[in-house]
This record gives C-alpha cells, structure tokens and sequence, in this order.
C-alpha cells in the first residue's frame, strides 16, 4: 500500500469522527444491526476460505509447536481480551427499559459468543498451527474471499471504535453536564458551546489522544499496539468480574 500504518490511523481517526457523534447507544441501535452482520459475515468468511484453500493440504503443512510460559500467558491475554466488552456493559444496562433483564441478555449473549470464539479459534490453529497470526486475514491468500472479509470488516470496525469509547466519553460528558439526549445545536449551552458542538470536539480529541498514543507505540519492534491491547482487555476483564463478585457478595 502506498499508504503507511501511521497513515492509516489518522485515516482511521478522521473516518471515525462522524460516527463518534452518535450520542448513545439506543441511537446506534440500526447502525449495530448492520455492524452484526460485517462480523457474521467476517466470521464465515474464515470457513470459506479454510474450505477453499486447505491448508493441512500445503508443503509446509501447518506445525503444532509445544507451548511455553510466554506463550501461555499471551494467548490467555489475548482470550481475555476477546471478553473486553465487558466495559460497555454498563452504558447497555444503563439505557435498558426493563434492566431486570440483564441477566437474560448475559445468558443470551455468552451462548452465542463463546460458540463463535472456540470455532473460530479452532479451525484457525487446525488450519494453520503455529503459523497462525493474530489476524487470520494474514494467513489468507490473495482472493475475492480475503478481500470481501477486510471490506466488510471496515465498517464493522468503525463501529468497534464507536461503542468501546462511548462508555468513557458518555460518563464525561453526563459528569460535566453535558445531556447526551440533546442533539440539536440549540441550548442548554455548556462551557459556552451547545451540545453538539461539545461532542463534536470533545470525542473528536478524545479518540485523537488515543491515535497519538498508538502512533507512539508504532515505533517499538513488534506489534506493540496488539500486545498492549491484548493486556488492556485482560485487566478490564479482571476488573470487571471483581465488580461483579463484589456485587454478588
């Protein structure tokens, strides 16, 4: 591509922008069943082009190598990671009209997701064993399945982008006072701005820091960005179950 990584992320960044203006979760609620079905699609993708392509089948043929300490603990990282969602569940239980459900959407939601992971991940070190990359679009050929995958992945992301910051910039902006139900331009004005125009430049930088931080990250060796990733979900995920238990007990 004649377009380097640090590039794509102020892509990325820019892209963004106008989606991160969505002032809740209920209002995406179209956008999210759209969203679903890039990564429905995303994920058969991966089983049409293992079909297609049967790696077991090449010369090399996939290897199994025998794990270690550090292996061990980054791919546990990485599962934890898997479950960071876990951080808007509490926007989700926040907008919900009848919350006493909540329980329900967690059985819901976990016997569908768990049945996706382990296949994904199955098939995927089946496939391909220790030649595996963290993005099985990497092991994928050069064909129209690949390509259809990291297409339809593109608006897929954008929403992952949205949602994954909306719970951090939501619980700001309420703090400050700034109404997430007012969406116009007309008052209650704040910090002498309406609403919009806050949101507008508030998540605008917020999500810029982070594009900062990751383009910082970019000039380590190795994909550092995946690795602080992988830990951040882990000790979201740990913080989130202690909150739980805490709240059980």
């Amino acid at each position: 591509s004649p377009i380097c990584q640090w590039q794509w992320l102020l892509v990325t960044w820019l892209v963004s922008i106008p989606v991160m203006q969505i002032p809740t979760l209920h209002a995406s609620r179209f956008i999210s069943l759209f969203a679903l079905a890039c990564v429905l699609f995303t994920m058969l993708s991966i089983f049409i082009e293992v079909g297609l392509v049967q790696p077991w089948n090449c010369q090399p043929g996939p290897t199994y190598p025998k794990t270690n300490a550090l292996r061990l603990f980054t791919a546990c990282a990485g599962m934890a990671y898997a479950f960071g969602g876990h951080g808007i569940f509490p926007e989700e239980l926040r907008e919900m009209k009848e919350p006493h459900k909540w329980p329900v959407v967690m059985n819901w939601t976990y016997g569908i997701i768990v049945p996706m992971y382990f296949s994904c991940a199955w098939v995927g070190y089946y496939a391909y064993g220790g030649y595996s990359q963290a993005n099985l679009n990497l092991n994928f050929p050069d064909n129209w399945v690949n390509t259809a995958s990291l297409l339809v992945q593109l608006p897929a992301c954008l929403y992952l982008i949205y949602f994954t910051n909306l719970v951090l910039v939501l619980q700001i902006e309420i703090a400050l006072g700034v109404d997430p139900t007012h969406t116009s331009c007309a008052r209650p004005f704040r910090f002498g701005a309406p609403p919009m125009v806050f949101r507008l430049v508030f998540r605008t930088l917020f999500v810029g820091s982070q594009v900062l931080l990751a383009e910082i990250l970019l000039s380590g060796e190795g994909d550092t960005v995946l690795g602080v990733q992988a830990l951040a979900g882990a000790i979201g995920m740990v913080g989130e179950w202690s909150l739980e238990l805490g709240a059980d007990i």
